[in-house]
């Protein structure tokens, strides 16, 4: 991860590699929230594929998560298509650019059902609640209450043990809601946290 100055009025810029995300889980979460308190924006370096490995495609839409939770501006190109609908990813953050023929079709889809807080977990004393309005499917308003509360704070930080009951038995009702997307033997929860709101349009 590097920062580049940039001349002008223009922000400085985080520049992220796909090695960062790998190297180091947190890279991601760090650089987003370093940006947002700076005011840069950040860019990653590498064209993002995802369905080529599920540890990339999960560090790939952590940082997705981030950035769209925080509103913070993220510069990033989507190569190829992704081995999901339109509909699991249109919550999070879409690309700024594209590789072209399909990865194009696909990312103007992105953009254009794309909406802030389609997908959204809020946190509360003792409870957890998702909210999930995104279109072309079901919607759901989820209350986790406890002892659930844990588990769902494992399963957002990826620290959740697969092997234990109450994790299974939440990643299942999770994944059936489509809340959950399994990849490989790991799982990502696709609600991200709203961590600020956007500011409304001032009116003329």
């Amino acid at each position: 991860m590097r920062t580049v100055p940039a001349g002008g009025l223009v922000p400085e810029t985080v520049s992220l590699t796909l090695d960062d995300l790998m190297a180091d889980p947190g890279a991601g979460a760090s650089a987003i929230a370093e940006a947002g308190r700076t005011r840069r924006r950040v860019v990653l370096a590498d064209v993002a594929r995802f369905g080529v490995r599920p540890a990339t495609d999960i560090a790939l839409l952590r940082l997705l998560s981030e950035a769209t939770g925080r509103l913070t501006d993220l510069d990033w190109t989507l190569g190829g298509v992704p081995p999901w609908p339109v509909r699991t990813v249109v919550h999070l953050l879409p690309p700024a650019g594209d590789t072209g023929g399909d990865a194009a079709e696909f990312a103007g889809r992105w953009r254009e059902g794309h909406r802030f807080g389609l997908c959204v977990y809020r946190r509360g004393p003792g409870f957890r609640r998702v909210r999930d309005v995104r279109p072309g499917g079901p919607h759901h308003d989820v209350l986790i209450e406890e002892p659930w509360v844990a588990v769902f704070d494992g399963l957002a930080a990826g620290a959740i043990t697969p092997d234990d009951h109450r994790s299974r038995r939440l990643i299942k009702e999770l994944g059936d809601a489509g809340l959950v997307l399994r990849l490989g033997e790991l799982h990502h929860l696709l609600p991200f946290r709203r961590r600020k709101a956007p500011t409304p349009a001032s009116g003329r």
